[in-house]
């Protein structure tokens, strides 16, 4: 057995279409997440006059629901169509 370098397997991955495209789409979704994340309480303080700890738990309702919604429906929208 060949053992591949850390430069031969670096390589490899950077120029792997399909595992960049994923790198990129991926730091794109958080980079959004976070700034949504850290400016949204700050909106709800300033522009909507909510208290910080109020504007924490909207956020808070949003960022757990949203996700696990998505999860159930999508789930449930699959299966409707068949499924994987």
């Amino acid at each position: 057995m060949v053992k591949e370098s850390t430069a031969g397997k670096l390589r490899y991955l950077l120029t792997n279409f399909e595992f960049m495209s994923i790198l990129f789409i991926l730091t794109g979704l958080y980079y959004i997440t976070t700034g949504i994340q850290f400016w949204m309480t700050d909106y709800w303080v300033h522009a909507m006059s909510e208290s910080k700890g109020m504007a924490t738990i909207y956020f808070s309702v949003a960022a757990i629901t949203g996700p696990v919604s998505g999860v159930v429906l999508g789930g449930i929208m699959f299966a409707k169509i068949g499924g994987f």
